[in-house]
């Protein structure tokens, strides 16, 4: 099945909006799903992905020494310029551009598009807001996280085991059985352990192993671009 990535991005976008219209208060302070980040610096980081070029983010990378240390500096150092109005209005005006721009533009589409849906999550779970994304964008999701390597690095993790999600009509791949709802898989292929905590089967001690790998480790030559 063929999908239409940017067109699912930003209904992504338009979800993610909506969440965020609900955080308030003290909440964009509380940890996201991402390790060592607030939730204002999810947003934050999805921002300046559209803001910042290639060459502006190798220069950060030149000095700091890898590329998620990079991200996780631009998308603080923004954050803490911002108030939480601001931060949403931004987020709107140029995540939900019809093109990508800045580092998002060189980005696979169909990466980008996985990266909007699961950083949604990382807002939503941890302060328990309704996160109610689509049976069509979870299911277009899953079905590309399994070759997504980048800065998600799902495709590594999901190598060598079969995956079986429940409330979708969807499974991919040969292995040792990982089986959870379209959620938990994502979650789980993206990296966070929040997501193989929710799932069974006998691929499910090799999926924990395989939390580590992360695609933000790596450099993807952002100066050569």
């Amino acid at each position: 099945m063929e999908f239409d990535y940017n067109k699912l991005r930003l209904a992504a976008v338009k979800d993610m909006a909506t969440t965020l219209g609900d955080v308030g208060g003290s909440d964009w302070e509380e940890p996201s799903l991402c390790d060592g980040w607030q939730v204002r610096h999810v947003p934050a980081h999805i921002i300046t992905g559209y803001l910042f070029s290639p060459e502006e983010v190798a220069e950060v990378v030149a000095e700091v020494g890898s590329v998620p240390e990079a991200v996780k500096r631009g998308a603080i150092q923004f954050a803490s310029a911002l108030d939480a109005a601001t931060i949403v209005d931004e987020f709107e005006r140029h995540v939900g551009q019809p093109e990508p721009t800045g580092v998002a533009a060189i980005m696979s589409p169909p990466e980008l598009f996985v990266d909007q849906v699961v950083h949604r999550f990382d807002v939503a779970i941890p302060l328990g807001l309704r996160a109610d994304v689509s049976e069509e964008l979870l299911f277009a999701a899953l079905s590309t996280a399994p070759s997504v390597e980048g800065f998600i690095g799902s495709k590594d993790r999901a190598s060598g085991l079969r995956l079986e999600a429940t409330d979708v009509d969807w499974m991919w791949g040969e292995g040792p059985v990982v089986r959870g709802s379209a959620e938990a898989l994502l979650l789980a292929l993206s990296g966070r352990p929040c997501g193989v905590e929710r799932c069974e089967g006998a691929g499910v001690e090799l999926l924990a192993a395989k939390q580590g790998v992360d695609g933000r480790s790596r450099d993807r030559g952002l100066a050569m671009q």
